[in-house]
């Protein structure tokens, strides 16, 4: 455990970021550099400062001593003008980030080494694997913020050309689709959140994602964390196979259905890498750095709902700091992050993502997943069998075409998605 002296002086430098913020606000950009957040912050004043500075830089706002104080009017101004004294001067901000990260690591490990201590006295010799894949991710978890030298801006202009005379040095992750690399575009390392309504097929696609993604010989990684991985393997079953697989799992499949399934089976590839249970937001960053290290190149979360943040208030608050969380894992590893959340409908009638508008602010693409009424029903109309229609609404691209709906058939019998041909 930390001593008083330890504590007092973590919150000393703590004081003093915020005293380089309000004096100068430009410093936050490079603290963001090192992938600083609000979660390094124990004390709870410093905590709602840093949370105010980010959101009014995030919104293109200003904010000094002066604006602080008259939105976090609970706390005395004499505090702000006492975090400014202790800066010293703001260029000073940069250093001060470093020695806080060092502070929030050491406290990570020692969580760590607790929780371990604990573990290990009550794991049996049969469960050694499963305390040994513990540690592993446990210590992936101590690692905050980042380390890395920033690239010059020589450096980074360098890199550019070298692409436009080689488009092929360009790490392309593509779609599930061709239509979705043609209408979307393919992706690089963005973050992506895709939105819809419950039972749309969400999981369906990013499960077919993979298997895509596995056929061109790119590992992915699925954190199902809503669906059983046993549940997902029955999909890929469907998918690989295109096949039904209802009657196999009713105890009723002819011979020839569980020949074909137990085919499908053999051919889902170790490319996708899928892990399965509810997670706090610190486990799946644990969890992303993990999978990344084995080779993944896309990282997939099935969803938001079962991601729980310790010490948020309420359900907006929670989805607020996951959105960062997931702009943070992608600054890290530098790989596309995907994330599937529910929709609303709301007083107007209108489809709008749940629970936070921080997610439009950091994501870079927003993405809703909807069944497209009319095409359906127009088919149904003549056909015994309809073939429906799925749409992926473009509602933000960063960098790409938005404000456009892709069309897909969604096959409900083999849960899976293919391209739409009128």
């Amino acid at each position: 455990m930390k001593t008083c002296g330890q504590h007092n002086d973590r919150v000393t430098i703590e004081r003093a970021i915020i005293g380089c913020v309000l004096y100068d606000d430009s410093t936050l950009h490079d603290l963001l550099e090192i992938g600083l957040d609000e979660t390094w912050f124990v004390d709870g004043s410093c905590r709602r400062t840093i949370e105010l500075s980010l959101d009014r830089i995030s919104n293109g706002k200003h904010t000094d001593a002066i604006v602080a104080s008259k939105i976090l009017t609970d706390i005395d101004d004499d505090w702000f003008d006492g975090c400014i004294d202790i800066s010293v001067v703001p260029s000073f901000a940069l250093e001060y980030g470093h020695m806080l990260r060092g502070y929030e690591v050491t406290s990570r490990g020692e969580m760590m080494g607790t929780s371990l201590v604990s573990r290990a006295k009550h794991t049996k010799p049969d469960g050694a694997d499963e305390l040994l894949a513990w540690i592993d991710r446990a210590a992936a978890s101590v690692s905050v913020g980042n380390v890395q030298p920033k690239k010059t801006s020589e450096t980074i202009m360098a890199e550019i050309e070298a692409e436009l005379d080689d488009p092929a040095k360009i790490k392309f992750i593509d779609w599930p689709l061709e239509c979705l690399n043609k209408e979307i575009g393919r992706i690089t390392n963005e973050v992506i959140w895709i939105s819809a309504l419950p039972s749309l097929g969400k999981t369906a696609l990013v499960t077919q994602w993979g298997q895509r993604l596995a056929e061109l010989g790119v590992m992915s990684a699925i954190a199902s964390l809503e669906t059983p991985k046993k549940n997902i393997i029955w999909r890929q079953i469907s998918q690989y196979g295109r096949m039904n697989t209802f009657h196999i799992k009713q105890g009723r499949g002819t011979p020839r259905d569980i020949t074909k399934a137990k085919e499908a089976m053999r051919r889902i590839s170790p490319l996708t890498i899928i892990e399965d249970g509810g997670k706090s937001i610190e486990q799946v960053k644990a969890w992303a750095r993990d999978v990344h290290k084995q080779g993944a190149k896309i990282i997939m979360i099935d969803n938001t709902r079962w991601i729980t943040v310790g010490g948020a208030n309420g359900r907006v608050d929670g989805t607020a700091t996951i959105s960062s969380g997931m702009k943070s894992i992608r600054d890290e590893l530098g790989i596309p992050i995907v994330v599937l959340h529910h929709s609303r409908i709301d007083s107007n009638g209108k489809e709008d993502v749940s629970w936070s508008a921080d997610i439009r602010r950091d994501t870079d693409m927003l993405l809703f997943l909807r069944k497209n009424e009319d095409k359906t029903q127009a088919i149904d109309q003549y056909t015994r069998y309809p073939r429906l229609c799925s749409e992926l609404h473009v509602d933000k691209s960063r960098d790409g075409p938005s404000g456009m709906d892709v069309h897909m058939e969604f096959h409900n019998d083999m849960i899976l998605f293919d391209e739409w041909r009128d």
